[in-house]
């Protein structure tokens, strides 16, 4: 993420928080912890507008990403809220309760979140997502089907998308 996001910011800035798992317990994480983005020596050297689009499908590093360029001043996010899925989640070790087999010829995994995330306005993302700027409804079924078959098909997000980046 940073090596994508760093070099089209122009100042550092905080992105939000995390917290990892620290022990078996059901609350045994590490306190938040803020994340910075900081320009890379290459980066651009002033602010240009940009507009995130990012959706329900959004998830784990686009989150992320997405929440690094929300930190800059000439930067909106346009569409739906993002999954909410940053936790990072692991196999069957000490911190995450491993597997539990059913024995009704089925098996489940149990995973447990490895870390948390918040924004930079301290709003928990997790099973949440990250609020978009403008918001702009999914694709209904008949516009999903349009898309399909229609090569001049208009999308929603997009052209709301360009119509934000021309009022910056």
């Amino acid at each position: 993420m940073r090596d994508f996001v760093e070099r089209f910011i122009s100042k550092e800035a905080l992105v939000g928080y995390q917290r990892t798992k620290e022990g078996n317990g059901r609350f045994n994480y590490t306190p938040w912890v803020p994340m910075y983005v900081k320009p890379h020596p290459f980066a651009i050297p002033n602010p240009i507008p940009i507009v995130v689009l990012a959706d329900y499908g959004s998830v784990s590093m686009a989150e992320m990403t997405t929440m690094a360029l929300k930190s800059q001043e000439m930067v909106k996010f346009v569409g739906d809220y993002t999954h909410g899925g940053t936790a990072a989640l692991g196999p069957g070790d000490e911190l995450n309760g491993g597997a539990l087999n059913i024995t009704v010829a089925n098996r489940l995994k149990f995973y447990m979140p490895l870390m948390a995330t918040k924004d930079a306005s301290g709003k928990v993302i997790e099973g949440i997502g990250v609020e978009p700027d403008v918001y702009v409804a999914p694709p209904t079924q008949e516009e999903r089907q349009d898309m399909k078959v229609n090569a001049n098909h208009k999308d929603r997000a997009m052209e709301k998308a360009v119509e934000e980046l021309m009022k910056m």
